[in-house]
Order: C-alpha cells, then structure tokens, then sequence
C-alpha cells in the first residue's frame, strides 16, 4: 500500500490524508462556533477567527481538488513506448500480405509503419471495409483499398 492509498477502517471505505484533514477543520470550525464568546473579546474577533477557520479550510479543499486532478490527468497515449516482446498475432495471419505491392507506399515522408500496414491486413481478412480501415489506421484509402482487395482475393 502506498501513502496515497490511504487506511481503510472497518465501514468506511478509505480515510486519505485530504479528508482526514478536512474532517479536523470541520470540527474545528463547529468548536469555535459552539464556544462561548470569552469576556472581553469583541464580536469582531470571533468572526475574524471564524472568517481564518474558514479561509483555511477553503485553501486546504482547493490545494487537494488540484492535486486530485493533476494526479488523474489523462497523458497522450505514445505507440513509440508500446514495444511488444512478442507478436500480437501468430505469423500465419500475414499469408497472403500484399508487401510487393505496398512497397511504394512504405516510402516518403508520411509513410505508415509496417506494423499498422500488417494490423491493418488482419482486420482486411476479418471483412473490415476500406473506408473503414483507413479511418481507424490513419492510411490513404488507397492503401486500403488494396489491402482490402489483396484480402478479398486470398479467401
């Protein structure tokens, strides 16, 4: 368990350092609010300590609202940090890949990788239509069209 996990008690699902905090302010808030104003001391002063209390608590839900949502943004997915230690499907798939065919298409600068070209190939045999493929892959539809014909043509 980490420290950001919390504690979990018996009927109470997580107790984390942010409510446990915001529990003790609360309190603290209806303490000065119960008390008897001590003699001497104006009403400005209790509302003046009031007015801290509150401020307190305020900054303390703000600071952990951020922090809340700093630690759950979403962060861009990057394909360059998904390298695969085996392939994600058997070899037998690719029979009947059109490579001959696609390799002007694997030159240039906005060229598609090989390996989208063969995922791309595996949802072709599945019965994925063109338009289909090259929305989903970021391909020309022509490259589509291709592999979809190629898969057509080896069922």
């Amino acid at each position: 368990m980490t420290a950001h996990e919390g504690v979990g008690f018996p009927g109470i699902t997580k107790v984390t350092g942010f409510r446990a905090g915001m529990v003790v302010a609360g309190m603290t808030l209806m303490t000065l609010a119960l008390l008897p104003r001590p003699e001497g001391l104006p009403a400005a002063g209790v509302f003046a300590v009031a007015a801290v209390a509150c401020a307190a608590v305020v900054a303390v839900a703000l600071v952990g609202a951020v922090r809340r949502r700093r630690r759950c943004t979403v962060r861009a997915f990057d394909p360059a940090l998904v390298v695969p230690e085996e392939p994600w499907f058997p070899a037998t798939a690719l029979t009947g890949f059109p490579a001959d065919a696609l390799d002007a298409t694997l030159t240039g600068p906005d060229a598609p990788s090989l390996d989208r070209l063969h995922v791309a190939w595996v949802f072709a045999t599945q019965g994925y239509d063109a338009p289909w493929i090259a929305r989903h892959f970021d391909l020309r539809l022509s490259v589509a069209r291709m592999l979809e014909d190629a898969a057509r043509e080896d069922r």
